[in-house]
């Protein structure tokens, strides 16, 4: 008998839908997102509490001033009979159709504890105990369509009620938030600019808030803001420096590999009619191989066109480099006419 979802999960997926198709720019809705966590709070008998808007950086800083680690002792122990029903097909089958719904590929992406850690000469241990104590009201969304397609036992169905408002406070622009002891702290949903489901954006911030921070990326790696904003402004050196291997790729096809060779004055591996064989060492990642070859053709103004092909590391002779281009042997490349 086929799996089906049932209509209140239904429902739930449809309002995720409808809120993910707008994270190109997002709602700031603050009062419809403060009455829904302290509607989330009510419910589970806690006392209301002030709330503050922070920034992603912010939450860390906040954590470590409360104390790290410490948050309301009522809160995360009382969403614990939810974590504890077991999996069902029809569960398994929400959630999945929820995800896709709400663009969780993306959201895991932007979503990661290295935000929350502010490179400060402190231990990582209170950073990682600041990120389990926030709760990402996507990722809660999602689990709910999941909760919403079978009957949960009653002391779960109570806990259920309470984490709904949470789908009000996605709705109205919530992103994550934190309870502590004496407030908690919200994170507002950013804009995000995407391609093929990954962060990208080739002319501007990929990520961010109105008047917050900005976060560059390049089908999906973080890069500098420079990268994406002033590529032509980069140098051959602070490539070569790049310790990120992902990073380092973007900054070469952002500059220009061929740029990148001539700059650093590359090793000439090998030469003759077919083209020219330069090869740089990137340290930990693979070497930089590419061979120029000359159009035969002439231009209008006798000038000849010159191209730089990128080939693998083996490629050991020009020949070999440029009949790997055409996909054939070196001993069977002899064009008649190079173009």
């Amino acid at each position: 008998m086929p799996v089906t979802i049932p209509a209140p999960a239904q429902e739930i997926i449809r309002r995720l839908a409808t809120a993910a198709a707008g994270f190109h720019e997002p709602p700031h809705d603050r009062v419809a997102a403060e009455t829904a966590i302290l509607e989330h709070l009510g419910r589970l008998g806690i006392e209301p509490l002030p709330i503050e808007w922070v920034f992603p950086g912010e939450v860390y800083r906040a954590a470590v001033k409360a104390r790290p680690g410490v948050h309301h002792p009522q809160w995360r122990p009382a969403l614990m009979p939810l974590e504890r029903i077991p999996w069902s097909p029809t569960r398994r089958l929400a959630e999945m159709a929820a995800g896709r719904a709400v663009g969780r590929t993306v959201w895991t992406t932007v979503w990661r504890p290295g935000w929350f850690v502010t490179y400060q000469p402190v231990s990582l241990q209170p950073s990682e105990r600041a990120a389990q104590t926030v709760l990402n009201t996507i990722e809660m969304a999602v689990r709910v369509a999941g909760w919403r397609a079978e009957p949960l036992p009653r002391t779960a169905e109570r806990v259920l009620d309470a984490v709904l408002p949470l789908v009000d406070g996605l709705e109205a622009g919530l992103w994550l938030f934190w309870v502590s002891l004496s407030a908690v702290m919200a994170v507002a949903r950013p804009a995000l600019r995407t391609e093929d489901r990954l962060l990208h954006c080739p002319d501007g911030p990929a990520v961010w808030w109105p008047d917050g921070p900005e976060y560059f990326f390049w089908r999906g790696v973080e890069v500098p803001e420079k990268v994406i904003v002033s590529p032509l402004d980069l140098t051959a050196a602070e490539i070569t420096d790049e310790w990120n291997a992902e990073v380092r790729r973007v900054m070469l096809e952002r500059y220009s590999a061929a740029r990148y060779l001539q700059d650093i004055g590359a090793q000439l591996v090998d030469a003759d009619e077919t083209g020219e064989l330069y090869r740089a060492e990137m340290g930990e990642d693979e070497p930089l191989c590419m061979v120029r070859v000359v159009d035969k053709s002439a231009l209008p103004d006798g000038s000849f066109r010159t191209y730089w092909l990128r080939v693998p590391p083996n490629m050991q002779t020009a020949r070999e480099a440029v009949a790997w281009t055409f996909e054939v042997a070196p001993d069977e490349y002899r064009p008649l006419k190079e173009t």
